[in-house]
């Protein structure tokens, strides 16, 4: 039986109201795609750990040093324990394989994953007997499911739970630690169809019999249960029936939402697709899994296999030390065993420290382009060309979207976000808007500077010039070196200032564990982190160098255990949440430690962010701990906070030490690394756009099956979005793993759209002041204790408000991106110059004051409300009364600076008042306009109540219509009026009354004519009969007197589960005027919605006016009852109002609409 809607509508209709004015979180969206893709900076869905691992380590010293623990330790809680393992572990007591499974450590009870112990050779066995386990429990819950929490949702978390736990050891040793023996058997368990086996050559197997069980063995492979556990109807059933529940509105919001999640994602993942449709679903995902897997490898493989050995120094000129020492280490790993930094041979390769080192520095423009152009062309050519797996992979994406009833594959990707496709283009336009120039200008000082430098290819700079060039800008403006910064970075004193950081703010302290679990690298540190009463609460891994041979590029953290209240053990409340950060920085050389670049420095606070969100969570519902069911756009937001602290002074001047001498930074290096924060802004700010841009085309107006190719609409975006055109060879798609491999398909803005929350919430800090440690440290607890406790239990904007006490703001992201005057720099002031202003007179600084605050609530106000028109003039304006009160001089600028700063919170609060101010206007507008309305309308009652008076007075037509009246439920009153809103009325306010001439004859015909049947005879009664229900349909029944917006908004709600746009519009059909109520697409529960509940339900009020006066009510009450469409993106769902006329259309024509 096929449903009747689809499974997009499945969503709105099964979902309600969203919670908290956002969309629900992505708790399951592993059920759908890789665990390979959600990497960080790919993060929102996380991977859940072992239920109940109870077992002990084979190393005996960790067992001792676990069981040395008091036995208040929450660390007691990765106890081995003497008691045998529980159903729900993972134990080699369910090994079903052929092959042994006794001693394969991933299905061994453990504590902490056994990445020391973990081959190749485990991975087959391991994951098919425990998908084995989980078909068995999977179907034992189906069984017997029941809608509560206890019987549903933690049997679930358990076989999530399990199955997450395996592969995502396997998936993360496979990241860290790729071999090609690793490939195949994650291929075969995880995106080898049974087919594909049969006709796999094995040397192993002998005879037909041997690779057919190896066949059935393969059957429950990873995507097949996934899809099966997504689209279990008795699960989805249970989790609509906890919704429609009376006992909904007890559950806590974190349960809601982890409910809500659950019904969304079963929807995305096909349950209500039925027969063809589902099984060709279920092809997709398949194809999906594999192709993303290859996309990743291929450019895995692309970026090893370039490698330039280099035998002369002169061809390297200019490359810092670091990166010769890092070619001469590679070198050696490649068997030049007699390398050396001074004298080589040396190896350049595309991995990122090596990569950019010779974009950077290299003199050798020769050499610069032979790298330029082989990293752009990764993966496009030969045997790993990427191409066709991407034309795949929008072609599969797109059925997908069509299957699930959406458009495109964006708006499925939005279906789990915070924005909307149109906010998001509309975000990226004015980004793009506003960084276009200031990339020009770049470009422009960028061949300024290399014809001051007398350089050959001044005139006609090409891409591989622009880094180098910059670079060299960058070291002449601000007389700053990256390279010459190294010294001060060693990593185990920036890891130190950090974790001090992380005490300061939040009041946890990070300390060593190294031994406690297993690594897969020896350079891999573990950690315990501890609150304020030195007992753990978390813990990570932290594998911060680069091995190109074996380890992926990029930089991310993921999670190894999440915290969880169903999976705890050993009497422990709940599960310790463990994540891993992952880095590719540059690795020690001999032995100086690690020296970081500042970028790199970034990178790691970046990605410590993202762990202390995951580590710090107080939720207890493994489906919303941590990062857990946090929307995809909001997730960046902890990380990009952390970011920000790059650049305070006492954090920055902490963790910079010179490694041998242990000298400080200075601090007018440091005054230079604030002042280059923006150096080319604007042309890494299109950067970004770019790929936002390229990524959204492709996967919403792009047509995969169409003449245009992938690479046409790259340089058709890039014609916006570059200054200096793309070669004609850059394929950089084919290495676009964020979107192809990763979890950022159509989600790439979500970079930009997470800046302006990180921004904004590191702006509460600066807004107490940066030095004032008691301030920042309240601030900082009240951090920990919103977005990073609160996890995806609640909406993003909620915990935003939670810590931020109101919406966020785009003013902190444009002041820190430069696009607004940064917050002042005291130390540029004399001391004389300051004397000075302490003398100057208490008028002067008032009146200087007074101007300061004038121009910052002007700036706040083009930045709020976009008044771009006036903004010149203004200025003008500000610099005349400035000047007025002797403001041009450098004291007095100084004096108005400070002033500006001093006065920061009040002129804050000043227009804060202000906006609320006009927001109440509007509404007071709104309501005035709803009364004057209703007064209109009471008017029009008073008026139609004269007319029955005066048919009364015409002798017995007038006797008998008022004995009808009085014996019937027709009452005088619903005698409306036909009253009309001018096209201006919504502006003005003015409703005004229009009389109807041809109406009015209509009803006092009627009425006349029931008085006149008289009741003499059979035919008459029926006459009679006949008119009274032509009167009670003109002036509606007793029930629809009141109809009301508000009865209106119910009725659509009722019938859709969304509280739907309601407009009344004139159509013409067949070539009469017709009235028609349109439901639009359009509805209240976005955080897009243009009105606010009360103008909302005022627009339904002038609607059911509207109706009530036609007598339409009940018309509309049964079409709305009998419609099968609802509202879809650009198709509203009309309801046609048929009003007889005599002459057609003249009726329609009484009213005009907007």
């Amino acid at each position: 039986m096929k449903l009747p809607v689809s499974p997009k509508e499945r969503i709105e209709r099964a979902m309600g109201p969203p919670r908290g004015g956002l969309g629900v979180g992505v708790a399951m969206a592993f059920l759908i795609v890789s665990a390979s893709s959600f990497l960080i900076r790919l993060p929102l869905v996380a991977r859940a750990r072992l239920p109940n691992p109870t077992s002990s380590y084979t190393s005996r010293s960790r067992s001792r040093a676990l069981l040395l623990l008091p036995a208040s330790s929450p660390l007691r809680a990765f106890c081995p324990a003497s008691r045998r393992p529980s159903p729900a572990t993972c134990s080699a007591a369910y090994a079903s394989s052929s092959m042994a499974t006794d001693d394969n450590p991933l299905l061994a009870d453990f504590d902490f994953p056994p990445f020391d112990r973990v081959e190749p050779t485990h991975v087959r066995p391991a994951v098919r007997t425990l998908l084995a386990r989980l078909e068995g429990e999977l179907a034992d819950l189906e069984k017997g499911v029941q809608p509560t929490w206890g019987k549903l949702v933690e049997p679930l978390e358990r076989i999530v739970d399990s199955l997450e736990v395996v592969w995502g050891t396997v998936d993360h040793l496979k990241a860290v630690k790729d071999s090609s023996d690793l490939r195949a058997a994650v291929e075969d368990v995880q995106v080898r169809t049974p087919q594909q086996l049969r006709f796999t050559h094995h040397p192993h197997f002998t005879d037909r019999h041997q690779l057919n069980c190896l066949t059935l063995a393969a059957q429950p492979d990873k995507v097949k249960f996934q899809l099966r556990l997504g689209q279990s109807k008795p699960i989805y059933q249970a989790f609509n029936a906890i919704r429609n529940s009376s006992d909904w509105e007890t559950l806590s919001e974190a349960r809601k939402r982890i409910v809500e999640a659950q019904i969304k994602e079963a929807v995305l993942s096909g349950v209500a697709l039925e027969d063809e449709q589902r099984e060709k679903f279920n092809q997709i995902e398949q194809e999906l899994e594999k192709l993303t897997q290859k996309f990743s490898e291929n450019v895995l493989d692309a970026t090893k296999k370039f490698e330039k050995l280099i035998t002369d120094k002169s061809e390297i000129d200019g490359l810092p030390a670091t990166a010769l020492g890092l070619a001469a280490q590679t070198a050696v790993s490649k068997g030049h065993e007699n390398a050396s930094a001074e004298n080589g041979p040396w190896i350049i390769t595309l991995d990122a420290p090596s990569y950019i080192a010779v974009m950077q520095h290299a003199r050798n423009r020769a050499l610069r382009e032979e790298v330029y152009r082989a990293y752009l062309t990764r993966a496009s050519s030969g045997d790993l060309d990427n191409t066709n797996i991407i034309s795949q992979i929008l072609k599969l994406r797109l059925e997908k979207a069509k299957l699930l009833g959406y458009k495109n594959y964006a708006e499925v990707s939005m279906a789990q976000k915070m924005a909307t496709v149109d906010r998001v283009e509309e975000l990226l336009e004015k980004l793009r808007a506003a960084s276009w120039d200031h990339a020009v200008k770049d470009m422009e000082d960028l061949k300024a500077f290399a014809k001051e430098s007398a350089s050959p290819e001044a005139n006609d700079l090409a891409h591989w010039d622009l880094s180098f060039w910059s670079e060299r800008l960058r070291e002449s403006k601000y007389d700053i070196n990256e390279e010459d910064l190294r010294p001060y970075f060693a990593l185990p004193k920036v890891m130190d200032g950090l974790f001090s950081l992380a005490n300061r703010l939040f009041g946890v302290s990070v300390e060593p564990a190294d031994g406690l679990a297993p690594v897969w690298n020896s350079d891999v540190k573990f950690y315990c982190v501890k609150d304020s009463s030195n007992s753990p609460v978390a813990y990570f891994y932290f594998d911060p160098y680069s091995r190109p041979s074996e380890k992926r590029g990029g930089a991310w953290m993921n999670v190894v255990f999440s915290r969880s209240r169903v999976l705890a053990r050993n009497g422990s409340p709940v599960r310790l949440p463990v994540a891993h950060m992952v880095c590719n920085q540059t690795p020690p050389v001999g032995d100086k430690p690690s020296l970081m670049t500042f970028r790199e420095v970034e990178t790691v606070f970046h990605e410590f962010g993202h762990a202390l969100q995951h580590m710090l969570t107080k939720q207890d519902e493994g489906f919303v701990a941590g990062i857990r069911g946090v929307e995809w756009d909001a997730v960046e937001l902890p990380s990009q906070f952390m970011e920000n602290w790059c650049y305070h002074k006492n954090t920055l001047l902490s963790i910079a030490k010179h490694y041998e001498t242990g000298e400080l930074l200075p601090e007018e290096i440091y005054a230079k690394l604030v002042a280059a924060k923006n150096f080319r802004a604007g042309t890494f700010s299109l950067r970004q756009i770019r790929f936002a841009s390229v990524d959204m085309e492709l996967h919403t107006t792009y047509d995969p099956n169409g003449s245009l190719s992938i690479y046409d609409v790259d340089r058709r975006v890039a014609e916006r979005t570059q200054v200096l055109a793309p070669l004609p060879e850059d394929k950089f798609l084919c290495s676009f793993s964020h979107i192809f491999a990763g979890g950022y398909a159509a989600g790439y803005y979500s970079y930009k759209w997470a800046e302006v929350l990180s921004a904004d919430a590191f702006s509460a800090f600066e807004d107490v002041g940066l030095d004032n440690e008691k301030a920042i440290e309240e601030t900082g607890r009240r951090f920990r204790e919103t977005v990073l406790a609160l996890g995806g239990g609640k909406s993003p904007l909620e915990v935003f408000v939670s810590f931020r006490g109101r919406e966020p703001s785009p003013e902190a992201l444009l002041r820190h991106n430069g696009l607004l005057p940064a917050l002042p720099a005291w130390t540029e002031l004399r001391e004389t110059e300051m004397r000075a202003i302490g003398r100057r007179g208490r008028h002067q600084q008032v009146t200087s004051r007074a101007a300061a605050a004038a121009a910052r609530r002007s700036r706040v106000g083009e930045v709020n409300w976009g008044r771009e028109e006036s903004k010149k003039k203004k200025k003008q304006g500000e610099m005349a009364r400035a000047g007025g009160h002797g403001m041009g001089n450098p004291v007095n600028v100084g004096i108005a600076v400070q002033a500006d700063w001093e006065n920061r919170e009040f002129i804050s609060n000043i227009s804060l008042n202000v906006r609320r101010l006009f927001d109440f206007l509007l509404r007071f507008e709104a309501t005035t306009k709803s009364k004057l309305a209703s007064l209109n309308e009471k008017l029009d009652i008073l008026e139609r109540k004269l007319e029955v008076l005066e048919v009364q007075t015409e002798g017995r037509a007038g006797v008998a219509m008022m004995n009808m009246v009085s014996s019937s439920s027709i009452q005088p009153g619903q005698i409306h009026s036909i009253w009309q809103r001018r096209q201006g009325g919504e502006s003005s306010g003015r409703y005004v009354v229009k009389s109807s001439s041809s109406s009015r004859r209509r009803v006092v015909a009627v009425i006349r004519a029931v008085g006149d049947g008289g009741g003499e005879s059979t035919s008459g009664k029926d006459e009679e009969k006949r008119r009274r229900e032509e009167l009670e349909r003109l002036v509606g029944g007793p029930e629809d007197a009141t109809f009301s917006g508000a009865d209106l908004a119910a009725l659509i709600r009722s019938k859709y589960g969304r509280s739907y746009d309601v407009t009344l519009i004139k159509k013409e059909f067949m070539g009469r005027n017709l009235l028609a109520m349109n439901v639009m697409w359009k509805y209240r529960e976005q955080r897009s919605f243009p009105l606010t509940e009360e103008e909302y339900l005022l627009r339904l009020d002038d609607v059911a006016a509207s109706l009530r006066c036609w007598g339409a009510v009940a018309h509309v009450r049964s079409s709305l009852a009998k419609l099968k469409d609802r509202p879809r993106i650009g198709k509203a769902v009309s309801i046609f109002i048929d009003m007889p006329t005599d002459d057609s259309g003249a009726r329609s024509n009484e009213w005009i609409y907007k």
